[in-house]
């Protein structure tokens, strides 16, 4: 098993390949004593499965350009299974005593197995942990697309596939790393860049799925003859057909075909032509902030009506998670220029959040609006303009942190301190003395912060406020 790290020192690279295959030096490993080393087993066989991913750390939404520090710091390593299942991931700092990493998140993936996630804690007593790490064997959904007839058909296609349990997951390829991208959605969108058919396909392959309930729909696309950056595909986009639902087992290959759907629908969306008139009544904003600058705009429509908690009344930084959040949550999303509109015809009945977000330098502005789709019917929704009351400050990242709550009541105090108490106060939230002391079910179960925070604001009718850049409030609409 080979491997390497290359770590820049001013000028310098070094490189370094250890026996294990592990990403890194013996200067990391000098620094820091710890290691985590052990097996990668089938679950059922308990034989060794060669060529696993297995590597530690947590980049949230930073990217690969931070490996090289994270990895100085001893929170990353990565290598793979020898032809004997095992690995050696050394250099890493140890847990006990640390000011803020409690145990090591340790990943493995393979094509064939479902991701298996272990958190691991190294001491001074204990500084080297051997793991065996079992996985399960996957599901894949082959799904094509055909007429009438049941034949296929070639076109470009968006494909998406949703977990109906709400179990959020990273697609093969993804970096393992990167949670703050992990959804219950995987869109598949076709890739302009393939050279044998320009992105044009029959269907797709979804692979390494956990057992469970999913469901799958397609959107046909048209391309321009002269397609943009700014503009690629022919309006109006055609939502084809789906599969509400298709249990499946672990290890199963399911295939699916997906025919023409006809719900005799169309939904227009008008876009404000000026969403940032708010922005510039109010007293204090960047000198000169929008003149000669580019207005981008974005059009995302979701099922999740819930998602709408997050139309805070503020102007966003591109990379803010909140974006993040309504992005991932996103049936579809395309571009559109301010002022104008965007059509789907055929669109499957039903209530669906619509949010327009627009892009003026790094500061995107929200509206949102919930639109009813009625068979045999067609459906225009102009957006509202932007309410914009300030800049949006708080961050929101560690809402990706998760809890295991009871089969009981809560109050909205107890779950604001929940909150709170998962992500470390930041951000801490806070509820209004009106309600704080409203009871509501969430249900038992592990879940993540964003869902329990939607969840309370859409069963108690409740709104969300920015309070400052720590603090968010929770109050009556």
């Amino acid at each position: 098993m080979k491997g390497e790290f290359d770590m820049a020192k001013g000028n310098l690279i070094v490189a370094v390949v250890l026996f294990c295959g592990v990403v890194s030096s013996a200067e990391d490993a000098a620094v820091h004593p710890g290691v985590i080393c052990g097996t990668v087993v089938d679950a059922e066989s308990g034989e060794a499965i060669a060529g696993a991913y297995v590597g530690v750390g947590e980049f949230g939404d930073s990217g690969g350009s931070n490996r090289s520090r994270h990895r100085a710091q001893g929170l990353f390593a990565k290598g793979e299974t020898d032809s004997e299942g095992k690995f050696e991931l050394d250099g890493l700092v140890l847990t006990e005593g640390h000011r803020y990493l409690t145990s090591h998140p340790l990943v493995a993936t393979h094509d064939d197995y479902v991701r298996a996630d272990v958190k691991v804690e190294l001491s001074a007593d204990k500084p080297r942990v051997d793991v065996k790490v079992k996985l399960s064997r996957a599901a894949r959904i082959d799904v094509t697309m055909v007429d009438s007839k049941g034949a296929a058909v070639e076109g470009y296609w968006i494909l998406r596939l949703e977990d109906l349990g709400g179990r959020r997951f990273l697609p093969p390829g993804k970096d393992p790393h990167m949670s703050s991208f992990a959804a219950s959605v995987w869109t598949k969108n076709p890739d302009l860049r393939m050279s044998k058919n320009m992105g044009r396909s029959t269907g797709f392959s979804f692979k390494a799925l956990e057992a469970g309930e999913y469901r799958v729909e397609a959107i046909r696309l048209k391309l321009l003859p002269n397609p943009s950056p700014a503009a690629i595909w022919e309006q109006p986009w055609r939502y084809y057909g789906e599969v509400g639902k298709v249990a499946i087992k672990a290890g199963e290959a399911k295939t699916l075909k997906i025919a023409r759907r006809d719900y005799g629908t169309s939904l227009t969306i008008k876009t404000p032509a000026d969403p940032f008139e708010s922005l510039r009544k109010l007293e204090k904003k960047p000198a000169d902030f929008l003149k000669g600058e580019q207005i981008r705009g974005l059009l995302n429509i979701s099922r999740s009506l819930r998602l709408r908690a997050w139309d805070m009344g503020r102007v966003y930084h591109v990379e803010d998670a909140r974006l993040g959040r309504l992005q991932r949550g996103a049936m579809f999303f395309t571009m559109v220029t301010p002022g104008e509109s965007f059509t789907i015809e055929n669109l499957a009945p039903g209530r669906y959040a619509v949010f327009s977000m627009t892009h003026v330098k790094v500061v995107v502005a929200i509206s949102s609006a919930t639109v009813e789709v009625v068979a045999g019917r067609d459906t225009e929704v102009e957006m509202p303009l932007p309410v914009i009351e300030g800049a949006g400050q708080a961050g929101t990242h560690m809402l990706d942190k998760s809890v295991e709550l009871a089969d009981r009541e809560y109050t909205v105090k107890e779950l604001c301190g929940i909150v709170t108490a998962a992500t470390d106060s930041s951000p801490e939230l806070v509820a209004d003395a009106a309600i704080e002391n409203e009871v509501v079910r969430i249900g038992a179960g592990e879940i993540v912060m964003w869902d329990l925070i939607e969840r309370l604001c859409a069963e108690k009718r409740l709104k969300l406020k920015e309070i400052d850049s720590k603090k968010l409030g929770i109050g009556p609409r």
